[in-house]
């Protein structure tokens, strides 16, 4: 049996009553990865490690210096969208779900294709949309509250079917047109499963928490070359996941110095809570994009910030890092200074997606001060808004970068 000990839970909060409930409910969980099956193997190995060292990496300022473009792709109007939660993007087009429980469908023109609403009680119906995930077939939408997985045909929208399961579905990823890797809470605690989704069973449950730990939130999947990854946190590792019960470590960020090491790690109890917590700070990845030879890297930091997120591109090409800091970042490419950091949601062969709401946009251009005003890239910029102004929905951003002269 392998029993590595993994995990962590960290949710960034502002200020004041938001900072109470981040360390309420921010925990560091430990991971046990079991092995316990004839057919089930474990590798621990990375086949690719990616330095993240934060001590020889360029520290840029202005979103210009790497921005190589943005392209702006206004969604049409035709149904009101709001605010977007997830999104999910293929060949295929652009798939996003909204705050009100609704998928809508968007062709890379940016015209609506179909949407998904059926919020209800009803089996062929979700109580809400937790995760969704794209098939070449399907979409797959995961309903914790529901405990259910509902399949849409990805073509046009039409309803499927339905998977009751005994778990609640946090996280989706398909491994191939049969089978879906999903993240997982239930009376077990959190756990990856494989499920075959034409028989409706399960074919494998790999992890489970410690049960001494509270509230342990489900790592989110990544996918590279359409292998699907599973976070490792504390080590910012990413295990490859196998419709054939194999694991096996594809993936290590290296943060040399700053790297999580297990003596760092201290019990606190708060409120009768127990928290795993990493006493230094070590650096920890939120999140991680992918495109071509650039990685894009979200991670935090306490040991240099406490309120701080960083942002490190990677070329795998030429091995040079650039890093971003949230307290110094100025973009000065869309002037879009409602968010820190550029944030990604998705990735794929056309660049880094993003969104932007154009209300949110003009109240940036009214707070920008005179002597960022005089500059090319402004007067793109506010061209560039006068169009996408007109339409009252979101539009998606497609981030490419370059290396810096």
């Amino acid at each position: 049996m392998d029993v590595v000990s993994l995990c962590q839970i960290m949710l960034a909060m502002d200020s004041g009553i938001d900072k109470i409930r981040y360390l309420l409910t921010t925990c560091f969980v430990l991971l046990i990865l079991s092995c316990n099956s004839n057919n089930r193997t474990i590798t621990r190995d990375a086949q690719r490690v990616i330095d993240c060292n934060m001590d020889d990496a360029v520290r840029l300022v202005n979103l210009s210096d790497i921005c190589d473009s943005i392209a702006v792709i206004p969604l049409d109007d035709k149904h009101l969208v709001g605010t977007v939660n997830l999104i999910r993007s293929d060949e295929s087009g652009i798939y996003l779900t909204t705050r009100n429980n609704i998928l809508h469908s968007y062709g890379w023109d940016g015209k609506e294709c179909f949407y998904i609403d059926r919020q209800g009680r009803a089996l062929s119906d979700y109580l809400e949309i937790g995760d969704f995930a794209l098939s070449e077939r399907y979409i797959a939408i995961a309903d914790p509250e529901g405990m259910k997985i509902l399949l849409f045909d990805k073509g046009n929208g039409q309803y499927y079917k339905t998977i009751q399961v005994d778990f609640y579905p946090e996280d989706l990823a398909f491994i191939n047109e049969e089978t879906l890797a999903v993240n997982c809470g239930g009376v077990d605690g959190p756990r990856l499963v494989i499920l075959d989704i034409e028989k409706e069973e399960v074919i494998d449950g790999y992890l489970s928490y410690d049960k001494i730990f509270s509230e342990p939130l489900m790592q989110p999947f990544a996918t590279i070359n359409g292998s699907v990854l599973y976070r490792i946190p504390f080590y910012n590792d990413f295990y490859s996941v196998s419709s054939g019960g194999k694991l096996e470590k594809s993936l290590s960020f290296d943060f040399k110095a700053k790297n999580f090491n297990v003596k760092d790690l201290k019990y606190i109890n708060v409120m009768g809570f127990n928290f795993l917590i990493d006493s230094k700070g070590n650096a920890c990845i939120d999140n991680m994009y992918t495109v071509n030879s650039m990685f894009a890297v979200y991670f935090k930091c306490q040991s240099i910030s406490e309120d701080s997120q960083f942002l490190m591109l990677v070329d795998t090409l030429n091995g040079t890092k650039y890093l971003f800091d949230s307290e110094t970042t100025n973009d000065d490419v869309l002037f879009y200074d409602i968010a820190p950091l550029p944030l990604f949601y998705d990735s794929n062969e056309k660049g880094f997606i993003s969104v932007l709401y154009p209300n949110l946009w003009a109240s940036a251009f009214d707070s920008i001060d005179e002597g960022r005003k005089n500059t090319p890239n402004y007067r793109k910029a506010i061209s560039l808004f006068q169009t996408i102004s007109k339409t009252e929905n979101p539009a998606i951003l497609v981030y490419r970068f370059k290396s810096p002269a």
